[in-house]
Parts: C-alpha cells; structure tokens; sequence
C-alpha cells in the first residue's frame, strides 16, 4: 500500500511538472509570436518609461554592475560550484553538478536563439544589432541561481547561511530582469520571456541533477566515480523527496 501511495504522488508530481513545463513553453512560443505580429508596441515603451522614471542618484551604476554581474553567471560561479564540491570529496556531486550544467546552458543558447529568430525583434538601442527576444541576461541568470539555490537548500549550511545565500541571488534574480529594462537593453516582453525560459529551464536541471544523483548505477559511465570518497548513503531518496546529506 505504501509503495502504491508513493508511485501515486510520484505520478501526481510528474504530471504537475509537465503541465508547468509545457505551460511555459507554450508561453514562450505565444510571446515570440505576438512579438514577431506587433515589434513595436506602445504598451511596452511606455512600462520602459515608467521604470526610467525610478531614477535616483547611483541606480544607474547599480544596474550596470548587475547587468555585468549576471553576463553568463554560469561560466564564472559553475567551476567555482564544481570546486567546492571538489574539495569536500564529493567527486559524484561535481562531476554531475557540471554535466547538467553544461547540458542546460546549451539547450538555453538555442532557444534563445532560435526564439529570437521567431519574434526577429531589434533591441531599443539602435546600435545593438543581436536579437532582442528573450532577454539572455535574464533567463540565464535565473535558471543558474535558481539551480544554485537548490543546491545550497539541500546543503548541510546553517539556516542562516542558507538564508543569506539564497536570498541575495533572489534579489539578483528580480535585479536582472528590472535592469535589462532600466538600461534600454531589452523590451518589457523580452524579460517576460527570458524568466520563463529561465524558469523552465531551472525546472529542468532540478529534475536532472536530482535524477543523475539518486541513480547509483549511473558511476558506470564514469568508471571512476566509483572511487569517489562519498559516503553510500548521502544521496537519499525518501518516497518523492530526494536530499544531500549535511556531511
């Protein structure tokens, strides 16, 4: 009976996830679509106006520090990921931290690009000539720092720590999308969009690290992760709910 009520909510989860995915894909598409009908919209200027309208003294560096900061997020803070995994012995936890991540990046880049090869949208600076369809800043930043987050939720940290940790990127999450608009590198609709693709891809490398790591049998790829140092029972799969151990 137990196992049947835990392959039931197991079902239930995964049922509830496809409809999120595919509710976010379906948006993606939709807004491209929307975007490539109507590029100009006056709706849209008018959100970039109102948000200008928030200057004060120092915004302006602020939002080009975070718009410098979120620039690929993962190429700076994924080995760096790695290594802390790295150097508490946790071979398995970086060897797949880093294939998931790799893998994501790459399917973001191109549906990024192929999004924006939809909409076929220039930026509002005249000057930048790349696509403006989804914001990159945005759904990268957010798919990584949500991963990122999980990651140190299911650590062994302290509350505080956890709290401190995934609060700031929290705030740089919200921070990217309101600075692509403040700095006129982006329209409204291209944050929306790049949130989404991050969000949906967040979902994805959740669901792929948590996969990898509670298949034990998966070492034999890599024969020699099975020398790693890690204890057998820090992964643990309880019912639906998979945690790291606080070793």
């Amino acid at each position: 009976v137990t196992a049947l009520h835990n392959f039931d909510m197991a079902s239930s989860a995964a049922r509830k996830k496809v409809i999120v995915l595919s509710g976010l894909g379906l948006l993606l598409i939709v807004l491209a679509v929307l975007i490539r009908l109507s590029p100009e919209s006056a709706g849209e200027s008018a959100v970039m106006t109102w948000i200008r309208s928030m200057y004060a003294p120092g915004l302006d560096r602020l939002m080009e520090s975070v718009s410098r900061f979120t620039n690929q997020p993962g190429l700076m803070l994924g080995p760096v990921t790695a290594l802390v995994f790295l150097l508490r012995g946790r071979i398995r936890h970086a060897v797949i931290f880093s294939s998931v991540a790799l893998v994501v990046a790459v399917t973001v880049y191109v549906l990024d690009f192929s999004l924006g090869e939809i909409a076929g949208r220039g930026r509002p600076l005249p000057y930048e000539t790349r696509p403006s369809y989804p914001s990159g800043h945005t759904s990268g930043s957010t798919w990584f720092f949500v991963f990122l987050m999980f990651l140190v939720i299911r650590s062994g940290a302290t509350d505080l720590g956890k709290g401190l940790v995934t609060g700031g990127l929290g705030t740089l999450v919200l921070l990217v999308g309101l600075s692509r608009i403040f700095l006129h590198r982006h329209w409204p609709l291209d944050v929306i969009g790049g949130y989404a693709l991050g969000v949906l891809a967040a979902i994805c490398a959740i669901w792929l690290f948590d996969r990898l790591m509670a298949e034990r049998s998966l070492s034999g790829w890599l024969f020699w992760i099975n020398r790693d140092r890690e204890p057998k029972s820090e992964y643990v799969t309880a019912g639906n709910k998979s945690f790291i151990g606080s070793a």
